[in-house]
């Protein structure tokens, strides 16, 4: 597509660190959110559960947990270490030159609110959801209908096409909690791992 581009990254575990954390340790499912209180804490969850792409020998661990934690502070944990390893992508990606860009989430992750408010926060920008569960199915039809139209005006079809579907926004607090929080996570990352 004329003057887009499409970089990808990510985190081998990503999302599956959330499923790990429920299904296999705390012995629970999803419905755990219909009571989970988002906390802020002092507790570090590095998800590399499966290594990293370059780094497939390393795994994840916890850091600086209290006898004092309890569920919604593991929880509260994980949600923002997968948050910061998406903002430090990000961040990369803004060193090749990434500018004016927007936030839109995708996927199973994009139904779970609490981890968008973290998004948000940690990223400091306002994270779009599209209406429609299923974007990245849409996305790929409207990709294949354009090849098979020939359609000329990408632009014009995408806002053609999309105008019907809605996004819910989830907006940052002023709150620096998310902020401070990640660079202390970046360093002790690099303490730990080496990077």
């Amino acid at each position: 597509m004329p003057g887009k581009y499409y970089l990808l990254t990510g985190l081998p575990t990503g999302g599956f660190c959330i499923d790990w954390l429920l299904n296999k340790i705390l012995k629970e499912d999803y419905s755990v959110f219909r009571t989970f209180r988002y906390q802020e804490n002092t507790v570090f969850f590095f998800p590399y559960l499966r290594g990293m792409f370059n780094k497939e020998e390393i795994g994840g661990a916890f850091f600086n947990l209290k006898d004092t934690d309890d569920r919604d502070i593991i929880i509260s944990a994980v949600l923002e270490s997968t948050a910061f390893e998406m903002r430090s992508c990000l961040n990369e990606f803004e060193k090749l030159g990434l500018k004016d860009y927007e936030i839109v989430a995708t996927g199973g992750g994009s139904q779970l609110r609490e981890w968008l408010e973290v998004k948000a926060n940690v990223f400091g920008s306002v994270v779009k959801v599209l209406s429609v569960h299923e974007s990245v199915a849409l996305g790929a039809a409207m990709i294949a209908m354009i090849a098979k139209t020939s359609q000329k005006n990408w632009g014009e079809f995408f806002k053609e096409t999309s105008k019907n579907f809605e996004y819910e926004h989830f907006q940052p607090d002023k709150n620096d909690y998310f902020q401070k929080k990640y660079l202390e996570y970046l360093k002790l990352r690099n303490r730990i791992y080496g990077f």
